[in-house]
């Protein structure tokens, strides 16, 4: 992503892998490096992991 930039509609939220407890908990992250797609209300649409370009994050994102 900071290669290519983040695709359009899309917002990313960095989050400290190591202190952020709470949102590992909710959102079922147990690895780094993991991407959480969330709606509006903060539910979690889905997950995947690993490095991706912007094309293959875009790719896996539910679309509503």
């Amino acid at each position: 992503l900071q290669a290519e930039g983040v695709p359009d509609g899309l917002t990313v939220v960095k989050v400290d892998y190591d202190s952020s407890q709470n949102l590992k908990q909710q959102y079922g992250v147990t690895v780094q490096h993991t991407l959480v797609q969330v709606d509006e209300t903060g539910r979690s649409l889905t997950k995947f992991t690993g490095s991706r370009t912007g094309a293959e994050i875009q790719d896996s994102l539910v679309r509503s």
